[in-house]
């Protein structure tokens, strides 16, 4: 399977009633369904603000806003299309006037959408269906109450595929961190496939990317 390293670029786009804009898309192969913020991975030259532009532009029609405020960054590894993508995305919170209905032009992303969904907080926490980042909910509860963070996690853990949990050899994961990374072997007793894994101190533990 091809790795393919990219940067990505996603939006929170929020309205003063306190819900946000999330995407259903289907996987061209494994048809898994899940929730996503509007986004996506940078063309080269761009940077984070004009390729958040052009995502928004052509997967919602979106052409005016302000996106100030980072308020998560991690490092996702994926299958998708055949291919795993190793992608460091980085989320902007968008603040709006109010609810607007979106419009998608890009050809290839209307292959894979299903939907378009404005959830509350709530909603969020009571789904069943797959949102990612997991950790949304708390994300923007933490926003609305305390405003933008004043530092950021650096600390993310890779998605572990569950094809490894029945590997022969140790498993080994990769800590990305403040200073650099570093790899150490993790226990698969300890690990379940479903769940990501990042590192608190010099512990690894899940994460809910």
């Amino acid at each position: 399977m091809k790795l393919v390293v990219r940067h990505a670029v996603r939006a929170m786009l929020v309205t003063p009633d306190k819900e946000i804009l999330l995407m259903r898309i289907r996987n061209p192969v494994t048809h898994n369904e899940f929730w996503i913020c509007p986004g996506g991975g940078h063309d080269e030259g761009e940077n984070e603000h004009e390729g958040l532009a052009r995502e928004l532009r052509e997967e919602l029609g979106l052409t005016s806003f302000e996106a100030r405020h980072v308020v998560w960054k991690r490092h996702h590894t994926f299958d998708w299309n055949r291919e795993r993508i190793s992608q460091n995305e980085v989320f902007f919170v968008v603040e709006l006037p109010g609810r607007f209905t979106p419009v998608i032009t890009d050809p290839e992303e209307a292959k894979v959408l299903q939907e378009f969904r404005w959830w509350t907080i709530s909603q969020l926490r009571a789904t069943s269906q797959s949102v990612t980042p997991r950790a949304l909910a708390q994300i923007l509860s933490d926003y609305w109450e305390k405003g933008p963070p004043q530092v950021l996690r650096t600390a993310q853990g890779l998605v572990c595929q569950s094809r490894l949990a029945s590997a022969a050899r140790p498993l080994h994961v990769r800590i990305r961190s403040g200073s650099g990374a570093r790899v150490r072997p993790f226990s698969q007793a300890r690990w379940k496939p479903d769940r990501p894994l990042g590192i608190r101190g010099s512990r690894l533990h899940p994460i809910p990317l």
